[in-house]
């Protein structure tokens, strides 16, 4: 009878012989039988002995009594099947396991078999004593079954007696050994569980993939056909069912690249094979495919094995592995970089420079060849220092008996073009290959042979080149079918090589130009100085060692705070500091002891990319001193003149009220007439030594504020209203000086009250305009009505009439020109210079 559990409703039913592996189960026991004498067997939960697929039990060590007879004779059959069910419904759950006397008078015992939780069978062990039986009870059985009793007598002889702990020993064992062939069932439960669930649901599975949003595939494990592929599969690569029925074709089409292909699919292979041992669920597999149209893509296949059928997905990650691989030449361009700019540090020669750079090249393009070139010490050549890559090229070289190392390059043959690309310092395209670079050294039919020998493509070449200075050069070789790459970190490392060569030059100079610069510091009698970065003497000329009153060796490597009171060391410090963080020129005064000293600080830089402060220092005490007394002086003066010009001011007034008092005396008008025009050219003049009294700088006024005053009193004077008579003025804020002033103030004097006397008769109204403005070197001063206008037998030079006489003579006394319009009104336009007269004494 075999016994049976349900998995499912809804699935068939599994014998624990389907679980398990009786073969092996069976090995164990023969083992542990041969290490112990222990007999064992495995037993389902109703009794019965499990067999091997050849129909042997699973068992080891029985014992011919039990063999010979109790299991051949019905009745003590049945005693051993009932022994066994008693065994079993002895095990309560958990318990480890149960003996038992069996009813024949051995000893047996069982440890239960759980499956899933499931008491499924049990591993006994019995056929032992604890100790010696009693034959004359067995020799009554005998007689009572009808056995044999000397072949009964006999094989129970031969039944072992065992210590009770020397069995609990080899029953932990067997407890051991009923959770692993527990295990082993649940695992084989599971898996057919599994594969019927796959069984039921594979038209499932073929329209979940059909419906995928990625492109996937099934493929018969067994004889390698391509049971499905879904529309994104041949969306992606272009190929439907029809055009790859099997795996053979589809490694043909999509894989042009045989190396790749063949690669690829034993990988493919390798991983599918090795999934029973590695227990992977998916197998990664990744390469480059080509899609029907000739597209490259790089994919990562995913393969999921199945018991017959491998379901197969692919993702695109082209994409992925473009942005990887930018990022990779990044941080390898990064890395070059900053280890190029790390050696560069410390270089002291240019051959040291040129092999750092050629290396770093050659990092970052290891396909290529690079040759580097050097000017030479006559600064008109350049010849080949060193030339990187493969030996093939080199053999080429030798083939056609060039040696590159005897090639000089003249800067005169340099193409003025190609020159003038490197002045950017960046990589140049050569468009003639070697040839373009070799400058003819090399005839072009062996270039382009050398070329082909070497499976050249394309040639770049850039310039070691410095602010205009040029110290060599670098040509790169690229191998055919390739591009390019990391370009601008090679313009970079270039850069930085430049400026390391440029930096040993400056450094060379610097020594050069030490003796001058001391011989040079020497022959002033201003103090000068050289500090490094911490403010230490590096260099003092010999008038800072005898302001110090110290030799150069005692001031040498000390600090101000060494050799100075401490608040005038601080002073010294702090400008120190100021002009190296601001890293500019930086004048300043500074006070030590009674002395008064101006220093003029700067940046310097003293070797090694550090900077220090240079100084130049002038004791200006005597200085100070006179500009203090010529400051007073001009003080004094300056009160003085403001008291003239207030005197002169006031003079002028006394004047203009005598005229005004003897006009009450005289009784024509013509008279009255003269005595009110000279008082208004006196107020004129007054007025204009009001304005420079006033002025702050006593030389100046502005012209718009004197004009707009001096109008407003013409008014008041001549009893006009301004409601009747308007007046516009359009005028730059300008300042000009005295000498120019006066005239300019009594010409507008005279033509402001000619308007006022004779445009507008008998109370007209109209306006008078005035308009002043600077032309170049020039003034421009119009002053023009909207009046009846000048009759036309009046001329500017008419000599019967004093105002235009003034004006005439005024113009000329500012070297001007003076122009009349009768055209709308009456206009003049007076174009002038501003005066400088030479100082009166």
């Amino acid at each position: 009878m075999v016994s049976t559990f349900h998995v499912s409703d809804k699935m068939a039913s599994y014998t624990f012989l389907d679980l398990i592996d009786p073969e092996r189960i069976k090995k164990i026991l023969e083992i542990f039988h041969d290490l112990t004498g222990i007999t064992s067997t495995l037993i389902d939960s109703e009794g019965n002995i499990l067999t091997c697929a050849d129909g042997t039990w699973v068992a080891a060590g029985w014992q011919d009594i039990c063999i010979n007879f109790h299991r051949k004779h019905p009745e003590t059959l049945k005693r051993c099947l009932e022994s066994d069910t008693h065994l079993s419904g002895n095990l309560t759950a958990g318990e480890k396991y149960s003996c038992y006397h069996c009813l024949n008078g051995l000893v047996d015992m069982a440890v239960p078999v759980y499956v899933g939780g499931e008491h499924l069978a049990n591993v006994f062990a019995g056929q032992f004593f604890f100790q010696h039986p009693d034959e004359d009870f067995f020799r009554k059985q005998a007689q009572k079954y009808g056995f044999n009793p000397e072949e009964y007598i006999n094989d129970l002889r031969k039944v072992p007696v065992f210590d009770e702990d020397y069995i609990n020993k080899g029953i932990k064992f067997l407890v051991e050994l009923a959770e692993i062939i527990g295990e082993m069932g649940l695992k084989e439960k599971l898996l057919l569980e599994t594969n019927e669930q796959l069984e039921k649901s594979h038209k499932e599975l073929l329209k979940v993939i059909t419906s995928m949003p990625i492109p996937m595939g099934i493929i018969n494990s067994q004889n390698g056909t391509i049971e499905l592929l879904n529309d994104k599969f041949t969306e992606f690569t272009g190929y439907s069912l029809n055009e790859v029925p099997d795996m053979k074709t589809w490694w043909k089409k999509a894989f042009s690249d045989e190396i790749i292909r063949e690669k690829t699919r034993n990988d493919w292979i390798h991983r599918r094979k090795n999934v029973e041992i590695t227990g992977d669920d998916i197998v990664p597999v990744e390469s480059e495919i080509t899609s029907k149209k000739g597209l490259k893509r790089v994919v990562r296949f995913y393969l999921r094995p199945m018991e017959n059928f491998d379901i197969v997905s692919l993702v695109d990650l082209t994409e992925i592995r473009k942005a990887e691989e930018k990022e990779r030449q990044y941080y390898q361009e990064l890395h070059t970089i900053n280890e190029t700019f790390i050696q560069l540090l410390g270089v002291q020669s240019d051959v040291e420079i040129f092999k750092i750079i050629g290396k770093s090249v050659k990092n970052l393009l290891p396909s290529s060849m690079v040759t580097i070139s050097s000017l030479v010490s006559d600064k008109r050549h350049m010849k080949i220092v060193d030339v990187l890559g493969l030996e093939k090229f080199t053999d080429a070289l030798e083939k056609f008996k060039i040696d590159p190392f005897a090639l000089t390059f003249s800067l005169s043959e340099l193409d003025s073009k190609l020159l003038f690309l490197h002045q950017e310092g960046k990589l140049v395209r050569s468009e003639e290959g070697i040839y373009g670079v070799v400058m003819g050294k090399i005839p072009r039919k062996v270039c382009e042979l050398i070329e082909r020998f070497v499976n050249i493509g394309e040639v770049y070449s850039i310039a070691f080149l410095w602010e205009k200075n040029l110290y060599g050069g670098l040509v790169i070789q690229i191998p055919q079918g390739e591009t390019l790459h990391h370009k601008e970190a090679i313009e970079t490392i270039v850069h930085q090589a430049s400026i390391a060569i440029q930096r040993i030059r400056a450094e060379e100079d610097l020594i050069k130009s030490e003796d001058k610069y001391r011989a040079f510091i020497n022959s002033t009698s201003d103090m000068a100085y050289l500090k490094d970065n911490h403010f230490r003497y590096v260099m003092v000329n010999q008038a800072n060692q005898k302001f110090f009153n110290r030799t150069e060796e005692e001031i040498l490597d000390k600090t101000d705070f060494d050799l100075m009171p401490l608040e005038s060391a601080q002073n010294c410090r702090e400008s120190d500091e100021e002009a190296l963080k601001n890293q500019k020129i930086l004048v300043t005064e500074e006070i030590i002891g009674k002395k008064i000293y101006e220093t003029l600080k700067f940046p310097v830089n003293i070797g090694n990319e550090k900077m220090g402060v240079g100084a130049f220092i002038r004791d200006i005490t005597d200085k100070k001193k006179a500009e203090k007394a010529l400051k007073e002086s001009l003080e004094e003066k300056e009160v003085l003149l403001r008291e003239i010009h207030h005197r002169v001011k006031n003079n002028m007034q006394i004047i203009s009220s005598l005229l005004n008092l003897q006009k009450k005396y005289v009784e024509e008008e013509e008279t009255v007439n003269i005595l009110v025009e000279s008082q208004n050219r006196i107020k004129t003049m007054a007025m204009i030594h009001e304005k420079l009294y006033q002025s702050p700088n006593l030389t100046s006024i502005n012209f718009k504020e004197y004009t707009e005053k001096l109008v407003n009193d013409l008014f008041y004077s001549y009893g006009k209203k301004m409601s009747v008579i308007k007046t516009s003025f359009h005028m730059e804020e300008v300042k000009i000086g005295l000498d120019t002033a006066i005239p300019c103030g009594l010409i507008l004097n005279e033509l402001v009250t000619n308007s006022l006397k004779y445009a507008f008769p008998e109370d007209r109204t109209g306006i008078i305009t005035i308009k002043f403005r600077s032309e170049g070197e020039y003034f421009i001063l119009k002053v023009l009505d909207d009046g009846v206008g000048v009759p036309e037998d009046i001329k500017l030079e008419n000599k019967d009439t004093l105002g235009f006489q003034l004006v005439t003579s005024l113009v000329k006394q500012l070297d001007g020109t003076v122009q009349m319009d009768r055209s709308h009104g009456t206009s003049f336009t007076i174009k002038f210079k501003e005066l400088h007269y030479s100082d009166r004494m």
